[in-house]
């Protein structure tokens, strides 16, 4: 199920979990890989980058970039 246009970045962290399936060592290592790109940690993000539509979109594009189209 894709990531809906007016997401944040838990809805982003949702899907890549669900997407994974509960795989947590694939998921620390995309979600540091996306931290290297974006700066984004998405287990922990400041709370000015969760609602930031402009930082969602650099996420998913990272994810993307990697492999992980959301």
């Amino acid at each position: 199920m894709p990531v809906a246009a007016d997401a944040d970045l838990v809805d982003v962290l949702t899907g890549l979990e669900r997407r994974l399936g509960g795989h947590g060592a694939a998921l620390a290592t995309i979600c540091t890989r996306v931290a290297l790109r974006t700066g984004v940690d998405l287990r922990s993000p400041r709370p000015e980058q969760v609602g930031d539509a402009a930082v969602v979109r650099s996420v998913l594009a990272a994810l993307s970039d990697l492999g992980f189209p959301l």
